[in-house]
Protein backbone atom coordinates (compact mmCIF):
# COMPACT_ATOMS: atom_id res chain seq x y z
CA UNK A 1 0.00 0.00 0.00
CA UNK A 2 2.85 2.39 0.79
CA UNK A 3 4.45 1.75 -2.63
CA UNK A 4 1.12 2.45 -4.32
CA UNK A 5 0.65 5.72 -2.45
CA UNK A 6 4.18 6.88 -3.28
CA UNK A 7 3.72 6.05 -6.95
CA UNK A 8 0.31 7.73 -6.94
CA UNK A 9 1.67 11.06 -5.71
CA UNK A 10 4.78 10.85 -7.89
CA UNK A 11 2.87 10.24 -11.09
CA UNK A 12 0.14 12.77 -10.39
CA UNK A 13 2.79 15.33 -9.48
CA UNK A 14 4.72 14.62 -12.68
CA UNK A 15 1.64 15.03 -14.85
CA UNK A 16 0.67 18.24 -13.04
CA UNK A 17 4.17 19.61 -13.60
CA UNK A 18 4.02 18.66 -17.28
CA UNK A 19 0.74 20.54 -17.65
CA UNK A 20 2.09 23.65 -15.95
CA UNK A 21 5.28 23.66 -18.04
CA UNK A 22 3.32 23.14 -21.24
CA UNK A 23 1.31 26.29 -20.47
CA UNK A 24 4.28 28.22 -21.86
CA UNK A 25 3.29 27.03 -25.35
CA UNK A 26 -0.09 28.77 -25.17
CA UNK A 27 0.19 31.95 -27.21
CA UNK A 28 -3.19 31.93 -28.97
CA UNK A 29 -6.65 30.41 -28.84
CA UNK A 30 -5.58 27.98 -31.59
CA UNK A 31 -2.84 26.75 -29.23
CA UNK A 32 -5.29 26.36 -26.36
CA UNK A 33 -8.09 24.62 -28.24
CA UNK A 34 -6.39 22.56 -30.98
CA UNK A 35 -2.61 22.77 -30.39
CA UNK A 36 -2.45 24.95 -33.52
CA UNK A 37 -3.06 21.64 -35.34
CA UNK A 38 0.46 20.38 -34.67
CA UNK A 39 -0.27 17.06 -32.91
CA UNK A 40 1.83 14.16 -34.33
CA UNK A 41 0.60 10.59 -34.68
CA UNK A 42 2.09 9.63 -31.30
CA UNK A 43 -0.02 12.19 -29.44
CA UNK A 44 -3.17 11.10 -31.27
CA UNK A 45 -2.56 7.42 -30.53
CA UNK A 46 -1.69 8.10 -26.90
CA UNK A 47 -4.77 10.23 -26.34
CA UNK A 48 -7.21 7.91 -28.14
CA UNK A 49 -5.95 4.80 -26.35
CA UNK A 50 -5.61 6.38 -22.90
CA UNK A 51 -9.05 7.98 -23.15
CA UNK A 52 -10.69 4.70 -24.18
CA UNK A 53 -9.05 2.66 -21.39
CA UNK A 54 -11.20 4.41 -18.81
CA UNK A 55 -12.86 3.48 -15.55
CA UNK A 56 -15.56 1.80 -17.61
CA UNK A 57 -13.01 -0.50 -19.28
CA UNK A 58 -10.70 -1.14 -16.33
CA UNK A 59 -13.50 -1.14 -13.74
CA UNK A 60 -17.10 -1.76 -14.76
CA UNK A 61 -16.27 -3.50 -18.06
CA UNK A 62 -13.73 -5.80 -16.45
CA UNK A 63 -16.26 -6.45 -13.69
CA UNK A 64 -18.82 -7.55 -16.26
CA UNK A 65 -16.22 -9.85 -17.88
CA UNK A 66 -15.51 -11.34 -14.43
CA UNK A 67 -19.20 -11.84 -13.71
CA UNK A 68 -20.43 -12.99 -17.13
CA UNK A 69 -17.43 -14.13 -19.18
CA UNK A 70 -15.14 -12.15 -21.49
CA UNK A 71 -16.37 -13.36 -24.89
CA UNK A 72 -19.86 -11.99 -24.36
CA UNK A 73 -18.34 -8.63 -23.45
CA UNK A 74 -15.84 -8.53 -26.31
CA UNK A 75 -18.38 -9.41 -29.01
CA UNK A 76 -20.97 -6.86 -27.89
CA UNK A 77 -20.01 -3.50 -26.42
CA UNK A 78 -16.26 -3.31 -27.18
CA UNK A 79 -16.56 -4.63 -30.74
CA UNK A 80 -19.28 -2.09 -31.45
CA UNK A 81 -17.20 0.64 -29.82
CA UNK A 82 -14.17 -0.15 -32.02
CA UNK A 83 -16.30 0.04 -35.17
CA UNK A 84 -17.79 3.29 -33.89
CA UNK A 85 -14.32 4.72 -33.31
CA UNK A 86 -13.40 4.09 -36.95
CA UNK A 87 -16.54 5.93 -38.07
CA UNK A 88 -15.86 8.78 -35.63
CA UNK A 89 -12.24 9.28 -36.70
CA UNK A 90 -12.21 8.52 -40.42
CA UNK A 91 -15.67 9.68 -41.47
CA UNK A 92 -16.95 12.33 -39.05
CA UNK A 93 -13.74 13.64 -37.46
CA UNK A 94 -11.84 14.18 -40.72
CA UNK A 95 -14.79 15.98 -42.32
CA UNK A 96 -15.25 18.30 -39.34
CA UNK A 97 -11.53 19.05 -39.20
CA UNK A 98 -11.58 19.91 -42.91
CA UNK A 99 -14.27 22.51 -42.11
CA UNK A 100 -11.95 24.15 -39.58
CA UNK A 101 -13.87 23.10 -36.45
CA UNK A 102 -12.18 23.68 -33.09
CA UNK A 103 -15.02 22.00 -31.16
CA UNK A 104 -17.97 19.82 -32.14
CA UNK A 105 -20.58 22.59 -31.65
CA UNK A 106 -18.56 24.56 -34.24
CA UNK A 107 -19.98 22.14 -36.82
CA UNK A 108 -23.58 22.94 -35.87
CA UNK A 109 -22.82 26.65 -36.11
CA UNK A 110 -21.22 26.32 -39.54
CA UNK A 111 -23.80 23.87 -40.92
CA UNK A 112 -27.04 25.49 -39.75
CA UNK A 113 -26.24 29.08 -38.64
CA UNK A 114 -28.88 28.69 -35.94
CA UNK A 115 -28.33 29.83 -32.37
CA UNK A 116 -31.05 27.44 -31.15
CA UNK A 117 -29.49 24.40 -32.79
CA UNK A 118 -26.00 25.31 -31.55
CA UNK A 119 -27.32 25.92 -28.03
CA UNK A 120 -29.11 22.55 -27.84
CA UNK A 121 -26.09 20.74 -29.33
CA UNK A 122 -23.71 22.40 -26.87
CA UNK A 123 -26.02 21.67 -23.93
CA UNK A 124 -26.18 17.99 -24.92
CA UNK A 125 -22.39 17.88 -25.06
CA UNK A 126 -21.90 19.57 -21.70
CA UNK A 127 -24.43 17.41 -19.83
CA UNK A 128 -23.30 14.14 -21.43
CA UNK A 129 -19.58 14.71 -20.93
CA UNK A 130 -20.06 15.95 -17.38
CA UNK A 131 -21.97 12.80 -16.45
CA UNK A 132 -19.36 10.57 -18.08
CA UNK A 133 -16.51 12.50 -16.44
CA UNK A 134 -18.17 12.34 -13.05
CA UNK A 135 -18.39 8.56 -13.41
CA UNK A 136 -14.60 8.51 -13.87
CA UNK A 137 -14.00 10.45 -10.65
CA UNK A 138 -16.43 8.23 -8.77
CA UNK A 139 -14.61 5.15 -10.04
CA UNK A 140 -11.28 6.60 -8.93
CA UNK A 141 -12.60 7.15 -5.42
CA UNK A 142 -14.36 3.79 -5.05
CA UNK A 143 -11.82 1.48 -6.66
CA UNK A 144 -8.66 3.02 -5.24
CA UNK A 145 -9.74 3.75 -1.67
CA UNK A 146 -9.30 0.09 -0.69
CA UNK A 147 -5.69 -0.12 -1.92
CA UNK A 148 -4.44 3.32 -0.91
CA UNK A 149 -6.02 3.50 2.54
CA UNK A 150 -7.35 6.97 1.73
CA UNK A 151 -11.01 7.87 1.98
CA UNK A 152 -13.24 8.32 -1.05
CA UNK A 153 -13.52 12.07 -0.44
CA UNK A 154 -9.75 12.51 -0.08
CA UNK A 155 -9.10 10.77 -3.40
CA UNK A 156 -11.72 12.89 -5.17
CA UNK A 157 -10.02 16.03 -3.84
CA UNK A 158 -6.58 14.84 -4.97
CA UNK A 159 -7.78 14.07 -8.48
CA UNK A 160 -9.65 17.37 -8.78
CA UNK A 161 -6.51 19.31 -7.82
CA UNK A 162 -4.44 17.29 -10.32
CA UNK A 163 -6.92 17.94 -13.12
CA UNK A 164 -6.92 21.65 -12.32
CA UNK A 165 -3.14 21.77 -12.57
CA UNK A 166 -2.69 20.14 -15.97
CA UNK A 167 -6.01 20.90 -17.72
CA UNK A 168 -6.51 24.57 -16.89
CA UNK A 169 -3.13 26.16 -17.79
CA UNK A 170 -2.37 24.40 -21.10
CA UNK A 171 -5.75 23.38 -22.55
CA UNK A 172 -5.46 20.84 -25.37
CA UNK A 173 -1.65 20.88 -25.18
CA UNK A 174 -1.76 19.76 -21.55
CA UNK A 175 -4.41 17.11 -22.18
CA UNK A 176 -2.74 15.56 -25.23
CA UNK A 177 0.74 15.54 -23.66
CA UNK A 178 -0.37 14.00 -20.36
CA UNK A 179 -2.62 11.49 -22.16
CA UNK A 180 0.42 10.29 -24.10
CA UNK A 181 2.49 10.03 -20.93
CA UNK A 182 -0.31 8.19 -19.12
CA UNK A 183 -0.62 5.78 -22.01
CA UNK A 184 2.76 4.22 -21.10
CA UNK A 185 1.70 2.67 -17.74
CA UNK A 186 -1.67 1.69 -19.29
CA UNK A 187 0.20 -0.17 -22.02
CA UNK A 188 2.40 -1.91 -19.44
CA UNK A 189 -0.61 -2.80 -17.28
CA UNK A 190 -2.46 -4.49 -20.14
CA UNK A 191 0.19 -5.92 -22.48
CA UNK A 192 2.77 -7.02 -19.89
CA UNK A 193 1.12 -7.41 -16.49
CA UNK A 194 -2.07 -9.13 -17.69
CA UNK A 195 -0.15 -11.99 -19.41
CA UNK A 196 1.93 -12.34 -16.22
CA UNK A 197 -1.27 -12.71 -14.19
CA UNK A 198 -2.64 -15.29 -16.62
CA UNK A 199 0.65 -17.21 -16.46
CA UNK A 200 0.48 -17.16 -12.66
CA UNK A 201 -3.06 -18.54 -12.73
CA UNK A 202 -1.75 -21.35 -14.92
CA UNK A 203 -2.56 -22.72 -18.34
CA UNK A 204 -4.38 -25.76 -16.90
CA UNK A 205 -6.64 -23.58 -14.76
CA UNK A 206 -7.19 -21.25 -17.65
CA UNK A 207 -7.99 -23.74 -20.42
CA UNK A 208 -9.49 -26.68 -18.51
CA UNK A 209 -10.63 -25.94 -14.97
CA UNK A 210 -12.07 -22.51 -15.70
CA UNK A 211 -14.55 -23.61 -18.40
CA UNK A 212 -15.45 -26.62 -16.25
CA UNK A 213 -16.12 -24.42 -13.25
CA UNK A 214 -17.96 -21.75 -15.22
CA UNK A 215 -20.29 -23.03 -17.90
CA UNK A 216 -20.23 -21.16 -21.23
CA UNK A 217 -17.11 -19.20 -20.25
CA UNK A 218 -15.76 -19.23 -23.83
CA UNK A 219 -19.12 -18.90 -25.55
CA UNK A 220 -20.73 -15.76 -26.93
CA UNK A 221 -23.65 -16.08 -24.51
CA UNK A 222 -21.41 -16.04 -21.47
CA UNK A 223 -22.67 -17.32 -18.14
CA UNK A 224 -26.17 -16.04 -18.82
CA UNK A 225 -26.39 -17.68 -22.26
CA UNK A 226 -27.77 -14.55 -23.92
CA UNK A 227 -29.47 -14.97 -27.33
CA UNK A 228 -27.75 -13.63 -30.43
CA UNK A 229 -30.37 -10.89 -30.75
CA UNK A 230 -29.15 -9.42 -27.46
CA UNK A 231 -25.55 -9.41 -28.72
CA UNK A 232 -26.55 -7.68 -31.97
CA UNK A 233 -28.53 -5.09 -30.02
CA UNK A 234 -25.59 -4.32 -27.71
CA UNK A 235 -23.18 -4.15 -30.66
CA UNK A 236 -25.35 -1.60 -32.49
CA UNK A 237 -25.88 0.54 -29.40
CA UNK A 238 -22.17 0.84 -28.56
CA UNK A 239 -21.24 1.42 -32.20
CA UNK A 240 -23.66 4.36 -32.26
CA UNK A 241 -22.40 5.58 -28.88
CA UNK A 242 -18.83 5.87 -30.12
CA UNK A 243 -19.57 6.99 -33.69
CA UNK A 244 -20.56 10.42 -32.37
CA UNK A 245 -18.48 10.52 -29.18
CA UNK A 246 -16.97 13.99 -28.66
CA UNK A 247 -14.07 12.37 -26.81
CA UNK A 248 -13.07 10.50 -30.00
CA UNK A 249 -13.99 13.04 -32.68
CA UNK A 250 -12.29 15.94 -30.90
CA UNK A 251 -8.95 14.04 -30.90
CA UNK A 252 -8.84 14.56 -34.68
CA UNK A 253 -8.94 18.37 -34.55
CA UNK A 254 -5.35 18.90 -33.22
CA UNK A 255 -3.86 16.49 -35.81
CA UNK A 256 -0.91 17.72 -37.86
CA UNK A 257 -2.32 16.42 -41.15
CA UNK A 258 -4.54 13.78 -42.72
CA UNK A 259 -1.82 11.12 -42.68
CA UNK A 260 -1.46 11.53 -38.91
CA UNK A 261 -5.21 10.95 -38.50
CA UNK A 262 -5.23 7.83 -40.67
CA UNK A 263 -2.15 6.34 -39.00
CA UNK A 264 -3.56 7.09 -35.55
CA UNK A 265 -6.76 5.23 -36.39
CA UNK A 266 -4.82 2.30 -37.92
CA UNK A 267 -2.75 1.93 -34.75
CA UNK A 268 -5.23 2.88 -32.02
CA UNK A 269 -8.23 0.68 -32.77
CA UNK A 270 -6.32 -2.65 -33.07
CA UNK A 271 -4.15 -1.74 -30.09
CA UNK A 272 -7.21 -0.93 -28.00
CA UNK A 273 -8.74 -4.24 -29.07
CA UNK A 274 -5.68 -6.16 -27.89
CA UNK A 275 -5.45 -4.30 -24.57
CA UNK A 276 -9.14 -4.70 -23.79
CA UNK A 277 -9.07 -8.39 -24.72
CA UNK A 278 -6.20 -9.09 -22.35
CA UNK A 279 -7.85 -7.12 -19.52
CA UNK A 280 -11.21 -8.86 -19.94
CA UNK A 281 -9.74 -12.37 -20.22
CA UNK A 282 -7.63 -11.68 -17.13
CA UNK A 283 -10.72 -10.50 -15.26
CA UNK A 284 -12.62 -13.66 -16.26
CA UNK A 285 -9.73 -15.91 -15.29
CA UNK A 286 -9.80 -14.51 -11.75
CA UNK A 287 -12.88 -16.68 -11.14
CA UNK A 288 -10.70 -19.73 -10.38
CA UNK A 289 -8.31 -18.01 -7.98
CA UNK A 290 -8.62 -17.85 -4.20
CA UNK A 291 -8.47 -14.04 -4.21
CA UNK A 292 -11.22 -12.22 -2.36
CA UNK A 293 -12.94 -9.74 -4.66
CA UNK A 294 -14.83 -7.08 -2.65
CA UNK A 295 -17.04 -6.22 -5.66
CA UNK A 296 -16.80 -6.94 -9.37
CA UNK A 297 -15.68 -3.43 -10.44
CA UNK A 298 -12.51 -3.89 -8.34
CA UNK A 299 -11.50 -7.09 -10.12
CA UNK A 300 -8.43 -5.61 -11.85
CA UNK A 301 -7.28 -3.98 -8.61
CA UNK A 302 -7.55 -7.40 -6.97
CA UNK A 303 -5.74 -9.07 -9.87
CA UNK A 304 -2.83 -6.62 -9.78
CA UNK A 305 -2.44 -6.74 -6.00
CA UNK A 306 -2.78 -10.51 -5.47
CA UNK A 307 -1.41 -12.30 -8.55
CA UNK A 308 1.94 -10.60 -9.17
CA UNK A 309 4.72 -9.20 -6.95
CA UNK A 310 3.96 -6.04 -4.99
CA UNK A 311 5.97 -3.53 -7.03
CA UNK A 312 4.53 -4.85 -10.28
CA UNK A 313 1.07 -4.70 -8.78
CA UNK A 314 1.70 -1.07 -7.89
CA UNK A 315 2.43 -0.34 -11.57
CA UNK A 316 -0.88 -2.03 -12.42
CA UNK A 317 -2.71 0.25 -9.99
CA UNK A 318 -0.97 3.23 -11.59
CA UNK A 319 -2.28 2.00 -14.97
CA UNK A 320 -5.83 2.08 -13.60
CA UNK A 321 -5.26 5.57 -12.17
CA UNK A 322 -3.92 6.81 -15.51
CA UNK A 323 -6.85 5.27 -17.41
CA UNK A 324 -9.30 7.11 -15.18
CA UNK A 325 -7.50 10.47 -15.08
CA UNK A 326 -6.73 10.59 -18.81
CA UNK A 327 -10.38 10.03 -19.67
CA UNK A 328 -11.58 12.57 -17.12
CA UNK A 329 -9.15 15.22 -18.36
CA UNK A 330 -10.26 14.71 -21.98
CA UNK A 331 -13.91 14.98 -21.01
CA UNK A 332 -13.62 18.02 -18.77
CA UNK A 333 -11.43 19.88 -21.25
CA UNK A 334 -14.09 19.51 -23.96
CA UNK A 335 -16.81 20.70 -21.56
CA UNK A 336 -14.68 23.70 -20.63
CA UNK A 337 -14.19 24.51 -24.30
CA UNK A 338 -17.95 24.28 -24.80
CA UNK A 339 -18.60 26.78 -22.02
CA UNK A 340 -15.87 29.26 -22.90
CA UNK A 341 -16.16 29.11 -26.68
CA UNK A 342 -19.46 27.71 -27.94
CA UNK A 343 -21.96 28.96 -25.37
CA UNK A 344 -20.17 32.29 -25.13
CA UNK A 345 -20.26 32.72 -28.89
CA UNK A 346 -24.05 32.26 -28.92
CA UNK A 347 -24.60 35.35 -26.78
CA UNK A 348 -21.58 37.36 -27.91
CA UNK A 349 -18.83 37.26 -30.48
CA UNK A 350 -15.62 35.53 -29.55
CA UNK A 351 -13.79 37.34 -32.36
CA UNK A 352 -14.38 40.69 -30.67
CA UNK A 353 -12.19 39.71 -27.68
CA UNK A 354 -8.42 39.64 -27.57
CA UNK A 355 -6.44 36.39 -27.54
CA UNK A 356 -5.54 36.97 -23.90
CA UNK A 357 -9.21 37.39 -22.95
CA UNK A 358 -10.24 34.25 -24.83
CA UNK A 359 -7.51 32.14 -23.20
CA UNK A 360 -8.34 33.55 -19.76
CA UNK A 361 -12.03 32.72 -20.24
CA UNK A 362 -11.11 29.21 -21.41
CA UNK A 363 -9.04 28.57 -18.32
CA UNK A 364 -11.77 29.90 -16.02
CA UNK A 365 -14.34 27.62 -17.66
CA UNK A 366 -12.05 24.60 -17.26
CA UNK A 367 -11.66 25.31 -13.55
CA UNK A 368 -15.40 25.72 -13.01
CA UNK A 369 -16.18 22.45 -14.79
CA UNK A 370 -13.60 20.40 -12.87
CA UNK A 371 -14.62 21.80 -9.46
CA UNK A 372 -18.32 21.27 -10.19
CA UNK A 373 -17.70 17.69 -11.33
CA UNK A 374 -15.64 17.03 -8.20
CA UNK A 375 -18.53 18.18 -5.98
CA UNK A 376 -21.06 15.97 -7.78
CA UNK A 377 -18.67 12.99 -7.71
CA UNK A 378 -18.19 13.49 -3.97
CA UNK A 379 -21.97 13.25 -3.47
CA UNK A 380 -22.01 10.04 -5.62
CA UNK A 381 -25.68 10.13 -6.67
CA UNK A 382 -25.72 7.08 -9.01
CA UNK A 383 -23.83 3.90 -9.87
CA UNK A 384 -20.77 4.22 -12.12
CA UNK A 385 -21.77 1.85 -14.93
CA UNK A 386 -25.34 3.13 -15.28
CA UNK A 387 -24.09 6.72 -15.27
CA UNK A 388 -21.50 6.09 -17.99
CA UNK A 389 -23.96 4.21 -20.22
CA UNK A 390 -26.61 6.93 -19.89
CA UNK A 391 -24.01 9.61 -20.66
CA UNK A 392 -22.92 7.76 -23.80
CA UNK A 393 -26.55 7.36 -24.84
CA UNK A 394 -27.06 11.13 -24.71
CA UNK A 395 -24.70 11.62 -27.67
CA UNK A 396 -26.06 8.67 -29.62
CA UNK A 397 -29.67 9.86 -29.46
CA UNK A 398 -29.00 13.59 -29.50
CA UNK A 399 -26.20 13.94 -32.02
CA UNK A 400 -25.76 10.88 -34.23
CA UNK A 401 -28.86 11.28 -36.46
CA UNK A 402 -28.23 15.02 -36.87
CA UNK A 403 -24.49 14.85 -37.59
CA UNK A 404 -24.78 11.88 -39.94
CA UNK A 405 -27.65 13.34 -41.97
CA UNK A 406 -26.07 16.80 -41.99
CA UNK A 407 -23.02 15.28 -43.69
CA UNK A 408 -24.82 13.14 -46.29
CA UNK A 409 -28.33 14.56 -46.88
CA UNK A 410 -28.91 17.79 -48.85
CA UNK A 411 -32.41 18.35 -47.38
CA UNK A 412 -31.09 18.60 -43.83
CA UNK A 413 -32.11 21.90 -42.22
CA UNK A 414 -32.01 23.63 -38.84
CA UNK A 415 -35.62 22.71 -37.96
CA UNK A 416 -34.88 19.04 -38.67
CA UNK A 417 -31.73 19.23 -36.53
CA UNK A 418 -33.55 20.86 -33.62
CA UNK A 419 -36.42 18.35 -33.83
CA UNK A 420 -34.10 15.35 -34.03
CA UNK A 421 -32.08 16.39 -30.98
CA UNK A 422 -35.18 17.29 -28.96
CA UNK A 423 -37.06 14.07 -29.76
CA UNK A 424 -33.97 11.95 -29.12
CA UNK A 425 -33.19 13.39 -25.70
CA UNK A 426 -36.86 13.58 -24.60
CA UNK A 427 -37.57 9.98 -25.59
CA UNK A 428 -34.37 8.81 -23.88
CA UNK A 429 -35.37 10.43 -20.57
CA UNK A 430 -38.97 9.19 -20.71
CA UNK A 431 -38.06 5.63 -21.72
CA UNK A 432 -35.31 5.47 -19.08
CA UNK A 433 -37.80 6.43 -16.35
CA UNK A 434 -40.37 3.88 -17.58
CA UNK A 435 -37.74 1.13 -17.84
CA UNK A 436 -36.19 1.81 -14.43
CA UNK A 437 -39.65 1.71 -12.82
CA UNK A 438 -40.52 -1.60 -14.48
CA UNK A 439 -43.27 -0.18 -16.68
CA UNK A 440 -41.49 -1.41 -19.85
CA UNK A 441 -39.58 -4.68 -20.25
CA UNK A 442 -37.63 -4.79 -23.50
CA UNK A 443 -37.23 -7.89 -25.70
CA UNK A 444 -33.68 -9.09 -26.32
CA UNK A 445 -33.51 -7.58 -29.83
CA UNK A 446 -34.47 -4.08 -28.66
CA UNK A 447 -33.58 -1.67 -25.86
CA UNK A 448 -34.51 1.87 -24.96
CA UNK A 449 -31.34 3.36 -26.50
CA UNK A 450 -31.96 1.84 -29.93
CA UNK A 451 -35.59 2.97 -29.85
CA UNK A 452 -34.60 6.53 -28.91
CA UNK A 453 -32.08 6.64 -31.77
CA UNK A 454 -34.71 5.36 -34.21
CA UNK A 455 -37.21 7.99 -33.03
CA UNK A 456 -34.57 10.71 -33.41
CA UNK A 457 -33.83 9.56 -36.98
CA UNK A 458 -37.55 9.49 -37.83
CA UNK A 459 -38.10 12.98 -36.42
CA UNK A 460 -35.07 14.40 -38.23
CA UNK A 461 -35.95 12.86 -41.60
CA UNK A 462 -39.62 13.84 -41.29
CA UNK A 463 -38.84 17.51 -40.69
CA UNK A 464 -36.24 17.42 -43.46
CA UNK A 465 -38.89 16.18 -45.91
CA UNK A 466 -41.53 18.68 -44.75
CA UNK A 467 -39.33 21.79 -44.80
CA UNK A 468 -36.78 22.90 -47.35
CA UNK A 469 -33.28 23.96 -46.31
CA UNK A 470 -32.27 27.58 -46.74
CA UNK A 471 -29.86 28.67 -49.46
CA UNK A 472 -27.17 29.09 -46.79
CA UNK A 473 -27.72 25.53 -45.53
CA UNK A 474 -27.56 24.17 -49.08
CA UNK A 475 -24.34 26.09 -49.74
CA UNK A 476 -22.81 24.68 -46.57
CA UNK A 477 -23.83 21.13 -47.52
CA UNK A 478 -22.15 21.36 -50.92
CA UNK A 479 -19.09 22.97 -49.34
CA UNK A 480 -18.84 19.97 -47.02
CA UNK A 481 -19.32 17.64 -49.97
CA UNK A 482 -16.42 19.22 -51.81
CA UNK A 483 -14.07 19.83 -48.87
CA UNK A 484 -11.68 17.01 -48.04
CA UNK A 485 -8.94 16.97 -45.44
CA UNK A 486 -6.59 15.25 -47.88
CA UNK A 487 -7.03 18.11 -50.38
CA UNK A 488 -6.35 20.72 -47.73
CA UNK A 489 -3.23 18.84 -46.62
CA UNK A 490 -1.95 18.65 -50.21
CA UNK A 491 -2.58 22.35 -50.69
CA UNK A 492 -0.70 23.14 -47.49
CA UNK A 493 2.27 20.97 -48.46
CA UNK A 494 2.62 22.80 -51.78
CA UNK A 495 3.69 25.90 -49.90
CA UNK A 496 6.97 24.28 -48.88
CA UNK A 497 9.97 23.01 -50.87
CA UNK A 498 10.07 19.27 -51.50
CA UNK A 499 6.29 18.91 -51.27
CA UNK A 500 6.17 15.83 -53.52
CA UNK A 501 8.90 14.05 -51.57
CA UNK A 502 7.13 14.80 -48.29
CA UNK A 503 3.83 13.53 -49.65
CA UNK A 504 5.41 10.29 -50.92
CA UNK A 505 7.25 9.78 -47.63
CA UNK A 506 4.04 10.19 -45.63
CA UNK A 507 2.19 7.85 -47.99
CA UNK A 508 4.84 5.12 -47.65
CA UNK A 509 4.90 5.56 -43.88
CA UNK A 510 1.11 5.19 -43.69
CA UNK A 511 1.22 2.10 -45.91
CA UNK A 512 3.91 0.48 -43.75
CA UNK A 513 1.90 1.30 -40.63
CA UNK A 514 -1.18 -0.35 -42.10
CA UNK A 515 0.65 -3.56 -42.99
CA UNK A 516 2.57 -3.73 -39.70
CA UNK A 517 -0.61 -3.20 -37.69
CA UNK A 518 -2.46 -5.86 -39.68
CA UNK A 519 0.32 -8.45 -39.27
CA UNK A 520 0.75 -7.81 -35.54
CA UNK A 521 -2.99 -7.82 -34.91
CA UNK A 522 -3.54 -11.12 -36.74
CA UNK A 523 -0.51 -12.65 -35.02
CA UNK A 524 -1.89 -11.72 -31.60
CA UNK A 525 -5.23 -13.41 -32.23
CA UNK A 526 -3.62 -16.53 -33.70
CA UNK A 527 -1.31 -16.88 -30.68
CA UNK A 528 -4.20 -16.29 -28.29
CA UNK A 529 -6.35 -18.95 -29.95
CA UNK A 530 -3.47 -21.44 -30.00
CA UNK A 531 -2.80 -20.83 -26.31
CA UNK A 532 -6.46 -21.24 -25.37
CA UNK A 533 -7.00 -24.38 -27.48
Amino acid sequence: MQIINILLFLILGAYSLAGIITAGKIKSTADYYVMSEKAPTLFLVGSLCASYMSAVTMGAGAGEAYARGPIMMLLTGPLGAWCGMIIAVLFIGRRLKALGCYTLPDFFTKRFSSREVTFVATLIMIVGLLLYGISQLMAAGYVLSSVTGMTYGTLILIFVITLLLFCVPAGMWGVMLTDTLMFVPILIGSLILCPMILNNIGIENFTTNLPAALDNFWLRGGFENKPISWSVSQFLVWMMFFACSPMVISRVFPARNDFAVIKACLISVPLIAVMVTLVYITAGAMNVTDAVVPYSDAIMVTAYTTQIPGWLGAIGIVAIICAIISTASSLFSIVGFGLSRDLYNISGNIDDDTERENIKRGRAAQAVVIIFAGIIAYLAPITIYNLSVFASAIFAVGWLPVIFLALVWPRMNSLAAFSGMSVGITSLCILTLLTNNGVIVWPSWMNLYLLSIILAFVATISMGLLFRPTHQEMDCYYRILNTHLSDLMTKELRRFPGALETLLREYRSTKRTAWATFILFVSFWVLLLVWII
